[in-house]
């Protein structure tokens, strides 16, 4: 079932702690919040 995507507007990732990373990059996203749970706009390594 696919839910409506209530992702923030940039955002490249949702964080383990429920908060959004915009970071540019993977290394080290959501490093502070628990780790990465779903990424919503991949970027590049």
């Amino acid at each position: 079932m696919h839910r409506p995507s209530s992702n923030p507007a940039g955002a490249t990732a949702k964080c383990n702690d429920g908060s959004y990373s915009y970071s540019q990059h993977r290394s080290g996203t959501c490093s502070g919040h628990g780790g990465v749970a779903v990424w919503i706009n991949r970027p590049a390594s």
